[in-house]
């Protein structure tokens, strides 16, 4: 219970990118390079974590580039105007 109570007040998250952010499937082009592939709507939901000023902390597993390359993208990302946003995803 104390535990609880000391978290209740706080406002960070961390979180392994690999199989969270990623679907955790493994692409590779015809000349051996790995891709990884992001799905748009954990961004928006790190971005509305944000918001209310939660710190994000991320990880990768060995520090692949495509996947830093997209957790900066997105913690760096301006919001949209708030009628970018569709209607059943608004956080207004």
């Amino acid at each position: 219970m104390v535990a609880q109570a000391r978290a209740a007040g706080s406002k960070r998250i961390a979180f392994a990118i690999d199989g969270v952010i990623t679907d955790g499937g493994l692409h590779y082009t015809d000349d051996g390079h790995e891709l990884k592939t992001f799905n748009v709507q954990d961004g928006l939901g790190i971005k509305l974590l944000q918001r209310p000023g939660f710190a994000i902390a991320a990880r990768a597993a060995g520090g692949h580039s495509a996947v830093c390359k997209a957790i900066e993208f997105i913690l760096t990302a301006q919001d949209k105007p708030e009628s970018a946003f569709a209607p059943e995803l608004d956080p207004q």
